[in-house]
């Protein structure tokens, strides 16, 4: 078993590089994880959307409520705990803004509902959209060529793993509070607390920038045993989600 999450030079795996290769090999069959660099999503954009959602999240609580939506996944949405404190907070943002968008990029009609509930954006901030949809298709394009790489890894067909023409694609920025577990019972430590349970994400990979000045992000080896995921600034962490888990068994 790997006793860490492997940083992967995506242009070199690209290459042809066997030592890379085979770390990919290994990392996406025991671990479900790696982290890829030299992956050709621009820094200047990620850094844009972030500034650009902490600013958004920052804002008063009754501003960014302007922004809900009844459907899970647009807009703002925040997540108390039993007690009332914060847990986490997102902004989200589906890759059509409503069903027109979604019919004119050539949906089947039979899928447009997912489209029911428009995206919401900041009036205040109108760059937003362009710089969100720009780093969905950014991943879009990262997301391809990180099918391409797991099926060569395995010695497969390279387009083994398609993901067709029109994926199903979903941008969601999570910002966890610093929270301290003894705030509400002065017995308990920060360990005793967890702002987003153990879970398995339902895509086929799931493209992470991660930020901050701590290691909250963690996964689980076959072992059982949990491993901090390093922030590398630069890098990006791609998870394999439970459906690729069905495609490949």
């Amino acid at each position: 078993m790997t006793s860490a999450i492997p940083v992967i030079d995506l242009r070199a795996a690209t290459a042809g590089d066997t030592s890379q290769l085979g770390a990919v090999r290994a990392a996406t069959e025991e671990l479900g994880v790696i982290q890829v660099i030299n992956h050709g999503v621009p820094r200047d954009l990620i850094s844009d959307l972030s500034a650009r959602t902490a600013r958004l999240l920052s804002l008063p609580r009754a501003e960014k409520a302007k922004l809900a939506s009844p459907h899970p996944y647009r807009g703002w949405r925040q997540w108390p705990d039993d007690f009332g404190r914060l847990e986490l907070e997102r902004f989200n943002v589906a890759q059509f803004d409503d069903i027109g968008a979604a019919r004119a990029a050539g949906l089947r009609e039979d899928y447009l509902g997912l489209y029911a509930h428009a995206n919401m954006w900041p009036a205040d901030d109108p760059g937003l959209r362009e710089v969100a949809f720009g780093y969905i298709e950014a991943s879009r394009k990262l997301a391809k060529r990180m099918l391409w790489l797991y099926a060569r890894a395995q010695g497969l067909r390279e387009d083994t793993f398609a993901l067709g023409p029109l994926p199903h694609l979903r941008l969601t920025v999570t910002e966890y509070p610093t929270f301290t577990a003894a705030t509400a019972d002065p017995a308990a430590t920060d360990e005793d607390k967890l702002l987003l349970l153990e879970h398995t994400d339902d895509s086929v990979v799931t493209i992470l920038s991660q930020e901050g000045d701590y290691e909250g992000l963690q996964i689980q080896a076959p072992g059982g045993r949990w491993i901090a995921v390093p922030i590398i600034p630069g890098a990006l962490v791609v998870f394999s989600g439970s459906l690729l888990t069905r495609w490949t068994g």
